[in-house]
């Protein structure tokens, strides 16, 4: 109950997955929706819309829960989780990559889902605004950056596409994995969620229009800690200070891969639901630095002149680098173990950001303050890693993230292969032509020794938490259904990233939204 607003559904947590929800079912008019967010809008934080603003709210508290790793075997430190705490969550913080799935990837999901790619392709032509393709009119804008970029950008652009076509993959114009087109060897430009130089996160796209309409209420700075649970039925959210929030319906939780997971953990149903926090699996990420021959964001940026100079030009046109965001390019490939799906995502970056790596640690992204020199990055990630991490909760109540990187073996071993692809890249001749040298980690690392040592000591998170409340056919293998219905809970369900049955070969915003526009359409 929020003053006289006695809801139908309580949504908790404003993300990207409660912003969808909310607006799908409000959109009759018949029910009413409460939205619950921990965090508040940043309507009016630049940084929120601003592109490479990314770097300024990596460690801002007001927008960020700021999560920090357990102490991590695998890469022998704790590792800086940022999760969006704000409207929109972390679309409205994250690095705007808007790529659809492999089909593999989710019908993967059919034998224990019910549910593959046929079924989840008509909610990404739903959702997605592309202003080139008829009939993609959707709320959420998907743009392609490749116009906005001056002769010094598309001319690194084109050297990382030749060298890549040369090693065997395609240049493809869109990332849109078809059944009827299944490249997976490929490079091009990345899709962004973008407008006219402005961030479109799930805060723009769905929550505020539907916070428009008499029947939806958002409540925000509400910390949701735990649920009221009687006679096998989800009955209340509660704070742990003694406040709570009923629903006519049903609760459903949309506070994301970390946040779901430690509600119910705190709720007691981990003996009912053993796989419960479990199955964690994250993306990994390195990046591989080099000084340029030829001029990079780096030198736009990396002086207070020059960052004033970037600032006027954005405020007059919404144009220049920081109107762009950080991974412009990239793709995918196959090492030798893997087949014919990719394992591994290559992000080409037109900065480096040497300067501050041991500050990204502790949680800074100084990608406004770039090194001092021209220079430039190409990273990857591993696309679908067999190490499973888990989410448990202290004494308090507060979330215990343990990634548990590295544990199996393959993982290292295909890393090990990714990185020697790169460098392999970085040797074409179209690359030679524009890297002076490599700074990270540097010509001395050589043997795999050494590669393995550097690869634990600076990989970490792209930011992909997935899988901790995974969709199954009972509790006895999964936590929810393909609906998102909690098993042997009555009027509660989990609509988010961490109901993925298993991890996809891309990055999860994209994938996570139309899951989210695929259940709420099938509840009303």
């Amino acid at each position: 109950m929020i003053g006289s607003f006695d809801a139908d559904y309580v949504i908790v947590g404003a993300g990207s997955s409660g912003s969808v929800v909310a607006e799908v079912l409000s959109r009759s008019g018949q029910y009413k929706v409460l939205v619950i967010e921990a965090g508040y809008s940043a309507q009016f934080n630049p940084w929120t819309r601003i592109p490479l603003g990314f770097g300024k709210t990596y460690a801002d508290q007001s927008v960020n829960w700021c999560f920090e790793t357990e102490l991590d075997s695998g890469l022998s430190r704790s590792d800086f989780w940022p999760r969006g705490r704000v409207w929109g969550g972390s679309s409205t913080i994250n690095g705007l990559v808007w790529i659809r799935p492999f089909p593999d990837d989710i019908d993967a999901w059919r034998e224990s889902c019910g549910f593959g790619w046929t079924e989840l392709r008509p909610h990404f032509d739903a959702i997605e605004n592309r202003q080139a393709v008829v009939g993609r009119d959707g709320p959420i804008a998907v743009e392609n950056p490749e116009p906005f970029f001056d002769q010094s950008d598309r001319r690194l652009h084109n050297a990382f596409f030749e060298a890549a076509t040369n090693l065997g993959l395609t240049r493809r114009n869109n990332f849109d994995h078809d059944l009827d087109d299944p490249v997976c060897a490929c490079v091009g430009y990345y899709h962004t969620n973008t407008r006219s130089g402005l961030r479109v996160g799930c805060a723009e796209a769905f929550l505020r229009p539907a916070n428009k309409r008499e029947n939806v209420k958002i409540l925000s700075g509400f910390n949701a800690h735990v649920l009221r649970l009687e006679a096998g039925e989800a009955r209340a959210v509660c704070d742990g200070q003694g406040n709570e929030i009923r629903a006519r319906k049903e609760i459903i939780l949309c506070a994301g891969s970390i946040g779901s997971p430690v509600i119910l953990l705190n709720s007691k149903l981990k003996a009912q639901l053993p796989h419960l926090g479990e199955n964690l699996t994250d993306h990994l990420g390195i990046n591989y630095s080099f000084q340029s021959k030829i001029p990079t964001t780096n030198d736009k940026l990396n002086s207070f002149p020059r960052r004033v100079w970037s600032g006027l030009q954005y405020a007059w046109s919404r144009r220049g680098p920081i109107g762009l965001g950080i991974n412009p390019a990239g793709g995918f490939f196959c090492t030798r173990s893997s087949g014919l799906q990719p394992n591994i995502q290559l992000y080409l970056q037109s900065l480096t950001t040497t300067n501050g790596f041991q500050k990204q640690q502790t949680g800074e992204r100084p990608l406004l303050e770039p090194d001092p020199f021209s220079g430039f990055s190409i990273g990857l990630s591993s696309c679908r890693p067999k190490s499973r991490g888990n989410i448990s909760v202290n004494a308090q109540g507060k979330p215990q993230i343990q990634p548990n990187s590295f544990s199996h073996p393959e993982d290292m071993s295909e890393f090990m292969d990714g990185v020697k692809f790169l460098r392999k890249l970085a040797a074409q001749p179209a690359m030679r032509s524009v890297i002076g040298s490599e700074i990270a980690p540097g010509p001395s690392v050589q043997s795999d020794e050494q590669l393995e040592a550097d690869i634990r000591a600076r990989s970490g998170t792209v930011y992909h938490p997935v899988g901790t409340c995974r969709m199954g056919l009972d509790q006895s293998d999964a936590v929810v259904d393909s609906q998102g219905r909690v098993f042997g809970v009555a009027k509660l369900r989990i609509i988010d990233a961490s109901i993925f049955r298993g991890q996809i070969s891309v990055n999860t915003n994209a994938t996570t939204i139309a899951l989210a526009h695929k259940i709420a359409a099938e509840i009303v």
